[in-house]
């Protein structure tokens, strides 16, 4: 006997095929993204690798990421997470990622093989950029911008007014009842000889000859260090136990013209040899010395 099939079956039956046909016909896909592929000398970056396959596809093997890549460094790594959403499965895996070597380096192309066929991501390229302080966007040093002051309401003069009324009846009673009147001088800070001797550990420093030894941390370092005790001596700061960028607002209100710029391009260059494995050429290390005497002069200039 003959079948007859009515139409709404043969919709169904098309309707089915054609919603299972794309999870068969789909190709897998592996990507690897960053979330910035340009950073400074030891800065991180999130990076994550993410795979689509089709749902129940047979996986070979899944994309190996090795422990060593040449000029950058994996800092950390998650699981493989897995997750699906309809007819595909979705595997990724996070990554943090470091370079102390400036240049623009590759992340390599990540493979997966499903039924034996491989597919492969893009490689992504990551920029490493040296130290610049000098106009450079990483510069956070910036001028000072004048802001209007708010409009003041009335009842405020009334009220400060009034304080200040009160505030010398106040005083006038205390003196009033002192019988001798004692004066009390803030110590000034003893800075006197501090600028010589500084000075004189920079040629003591000079003469090792640090630089052309190879010893740059130790070179910079004793820099930061002849840096920082003369600027403690000179504004009675503990300078010797500030971060650089504590010492630099420290130092803000008090250092006039380029000095703010030229004292944080020093220290920051020292904090990066000695945590970012940054290594200036000789000329660069000659002239870092001498600005650090000039530095000092000029600190000592201000009143």
């Amino acid at each position: 006997m003959k079948r007859v099939y009515s139409i709404p079956y043969l919709l169904v039956t098309l309707c089915f095929f054609l919603g299972l046909r794309p999870a068969f016909s789909q190709e897998p896909v592996v990507r690897i993204a960053a979330d910035r592929n340009k950073v400074l000398l030891g800065e991180h970056i999130e990076l994550r690798i993410q795979a689509d396959v089709p749902a129940g596809a047979g996986i070979t093997e899944l994309f190996r990421v090795p422990d060593t890549i040449p000029h950058l460094e994996i800092l950390g790594r998650s699981g493989i997470d897995s997750t699906v959403d309809g007819s595909v499965k979705r595997y990724s895996q996070s990554f943090k990622v470091t370079g102390f070597d400036s240049g623009a380096w590759v992340f390599p192309a990540v493979a997966l093989k499903v039924n034996n066929k491989t597919y492969r991501s893009k490689p992504l390229e990551i920029t490493i950029v040296p130290v610049q302080l000098k106009d450079s966007t990483y510069h956070d040093i910036r001028e000072i911008i004048s802001v209007p002051p708010p409009e003041t309401e009335w009842w405020y003069w009334v009220a400060a007014a009034l304080s200040l009324m009160l505030l010398g009846v106040l005083v006038w009673l205390w003196l009033k009842s002192r019988k001798k009147k004692q004066v009390h001088f803030e110590k000034p800070v003893e800075h006197a000889g501090a600028l010589e001797e500084a000075l004189q550990q920079l040629r003591n420093l000079e003469k090792e000859q640090l630089p052309e030894k190879g010893e740059l941390a130790k070179y910079y370092s004793g820099l930061s260090h002849i840096v920082r005790g003369y600027t403690q001596k000179r504004f009675g700061i503990k300078a010797l136990q500030f971060t650089t960028d504590e010492l630099l607002v420290q130092l803000h209100d008090r250092l006039k013209g380029e000095q703010p710029g030229k004292l944080a391009e020093l220290l920051r260059i020292s904090d990066a040899v000695k945590f970012a494995k940054y290594r200036p050429g000789m000329e660069q290390s000659g002239a870092d010395i001498k600005n650090a005497a000039t530095i000092m002069k000029e600190m000592d200039s201000l009143k």
